[in-house]
């Protein structure tokens, strides 16, 4: 299994549980193009894009660490929307208003997968001096 995740990454799913792993089917698996295969995981396009960022602005994954532990943003939208992202030990909870114009406003919870396609942003950096 060490190997497996070595070499395919931690989220890759090689066999179904019903399955018996033999060394022929393993290695004939192994060395396929899962990528074409399969679809991405969540975890994986996470990773992938955090890679391009922190090769192309390396100065700010570095200044990560000095944000304060509460942080405020907001962005250019379409309409008004409201996203709260709470943490409580290793839980992460995310909330939205879809509609903070409405008369009456609702919350929902949200998936972090669709407040990541809400927050996506391009990264524009400011002009050196």
């Amino acid at each position: 299994m060490f190997l497996i995740h070595n070499t395919l990454g931690e989220d890759a799913k090689i066999f179904a549980p019903e399955e018996t792993p033999s060394p022929a089917e393993l290695f004939k698996r192994i060395n396929r193009n899962h990528e074409e295969e399969e679809e991405e995981s969540l975890l994986t396009s996470i990773r992938k894009e955090f890679y391009e960022i922190k090769e192309k602005y390396p100065e700010v994954v570095n200044g990560i660490s000095d944000f304060p532990a509460r942080v405020k943003t907001a962005k250019l939208a379409e309409q008004n929307q409201l996203l709260v992202f709470r943490k409580k030990g290793l839980q992460l909870f995310i909330h939205a208003v879809q509609d903070t114009a409405a008369e009456k406003l609702e919350v929902q919870p949200v998936l972090f997968d669709e407040a990541r396609k809400l927050l996506h942003a391009s990264l524009i950096l400011p002009a050196s001096r």
